[in-house]
Formats: structure tokens, sequence, C-alpha cells
């Protein structure tokens, strides 16, 4: 789910669960890294742009504030909706004097890990006197950090927080990152 779902829209009044359930733990014979399914163009934005909250109806595992977070690009497609919400939203940003790239849908991967991201904490929106970005919505905003896109990883999603084999998602950062450094020209 993402931050657009109905409950997490800004003037939303639905229930949200208190609890959080810690990450799972890794399947024997090899570790698991921790993965977050959101829609897009909202999974874009925070591998590729200005976005580094995520809006959840609940906090963030304790266990997992300061370590990296897969972010998995869901399937489904955005909608007319999806698309106008985000607009709207980026264009605050912008007024803000945030850089957001354009995104077209064409150019978006699906159900695919696209990247990491560095989890550092959260802010309660309930609570807070001031919104620190465009991008904060609530009710429990996941603070993030350092986000490095990968090769997609294709595999299917899944709600709330699930694992994914650690060493491919490393193995398709460094693939990214070594297709995508500057080439040095030889003299």
């Amino acid at each position: 789910m993402s931050d657009t779902t109905p409950e997490n829209m800004p003037g939303s009044h639905a229930k949200f669960p208190r609890e959080t359930t810690p990450i799972p733990a890794p399947a024997p014979g090899g570790r698991q890294m921790p993965v977050l399914t959101i829609w897009q163009p909202w999974a874009v934005s925070i591998i590729h742009g200005p976005k580094t909250y995520e809006n959840r109806g609940w906090p963030p595992p304790p266990n997992l504030v300061g370590q990296r977070l897969a972010i998995h690009a869901s399937v489904r497609q955005p909608e007319r909706q999806d698309w106008e919400d985000w607009e709207l939203v980026a264009e605050q940003a912008r007024r803000w004097g945030q850089d957001v790239p354009p995104f077209r849908q064409k150019s978006l991967e699906f159900g695919a890990i696209i990247g990491t991201v560095l989890v550092t904490g959260v802010l309660d929106v309930r609570r807070a006197l001031t919104m620190p970005s465009p991008w904060v919505f609530g009710p429990f905003a996941w603070v993030l950090a350092d986000a490095r896109p990968c090769v997609p990883v294709r595999c299917k999603g899944a709600q709330k927080i699930w694992t994914f084999d650690e060493q491919t998602v490393r193995e398709a950062d460094r693939q990214w990152h070594r297709d995508n450094s500057p080439r040095v020209a030889a003299n």
C-alpha cells in the first residue's frame, strides 16, 4: 500500500492499528532485507526524487530504525487520481524549493525492488505542530535518508513489511552504481 491510499490521504478519518510487529527474522540459509511495497509514483519519488518521508498508519518497528529498507514498486498501475494527488504534493514541494523531477508512467518500474533507503526515525504527525515537508501526511511519517537506486529486482510484493534475499538486493545496487558511474575517458 502507498501513502495515496484513502486512509492515508490528508483529511482522512480512518482507524489505524497502533501496534507494530518486529521485522521477520531472516530465513535459514541467508540474510534477509526488510522491504516495503509502495505505489508508484510515490516509490520512485523516494528513490529518485525529494521524498524523504513515507506515510503509514503505523510507526516502523523499533528494530527497523537505523537499518536499510528496500523499496518495492507495487505492480499496481497509478490511476488518474493518484497522479493528481502526487502532482499536488509535487507542486507544493517545488514551492518549498525542492527539485521534483517529472515522472512519466511509461518510464516507471512496477513489481520490482527499485532501491534502498535508510530509516532514520519516525514523526508522529498527530503530535507535530508543523510539518517539516509537503511529503508528510501522517499519521506516522517514516523518516528516510540515503536513497540508493538499484537495478530493478522483479518480485511479488506484499503488505506491511516483508523480507527478500539481502545479497540479491545488494548485488542489484552494485550493478546499478557500476552501470551509472561517470566514465573517465582514456587519453
